[in-house]
């Protein structure tokens, strides 16, 4: 009969064991304030009164599309899109992605102080494609809206097509 406790015991006392670690992880997974584990970005969240800070990077581009006009199938267009910190803190960008493999944007890695500029440059490969192009770049910053768009515009001719050619 003692075997038979003894079982009992183990299997009382893993179970506890069981459920001690369970409730461990659910707590300690979950955080004190509610969001959830979402980032709180000072320079978007709403405040307690539910307006967006005042104090916060904003980028002001001298144009946000840019139409290239007609180029050749194959030829490589690009273009600069220079913006400026018109906000107060020090602009961030995470990341830019374009809607295309063909269009690759390149982005400062380092913040820009308020006041100071900055380029996004943007690379558009026109092999194999032909006709009307709209090509867009999604800038991800610290700024309200956190998203920017950038657009490429123009049109692509077969290469033996004359016409002109601009990069």
């Amino acid at each position: 009969m003692t075997t038979t406790s003894s079982k009992n015991r183990s299997t009382i006392l893993v179970a506890g064991l069981f459920v001690a670690i369970l409730t461990l992880v659910g707590t300690t997974g979950c955080d004190s304030n509610g969001s959830g584990g979402l980032i709180n970005n000072p320079a978007t969240a709403n405040n307690a009164e539910g307006q967006v800070p005042t104090e916060s990077a904003q980028m002001t581009f001298k144009t946000k599309e840019f139409n290239f006009g007609t180029v050749r199938s194959g030829d490589i267009v690009k273009h600069n899109f220079e913006f400026t910190n018109s906000g107060t803190t020090p602009l961030v960008i995470a990341k830019a992605t374009a809607s295309c493999g063909c269009t690759v944007p390149n982005y400062p890695k380092e913040p820009i102080a308020p006041g100071q500029q900055g380029v996004i440059e943007v690379v558009f490969n026109t092999a194999h494609k032909l006709g009307a192009q709209q090509k867009t770049v999604t800038v991800t910053a610290n700024t309200n809206p956190n998203n920017i768009d950038l657009t490429l515009t123009g049109e692509v001719t077969h290469p033996a097509e004359d016409g002109p050619t601009k990069k």
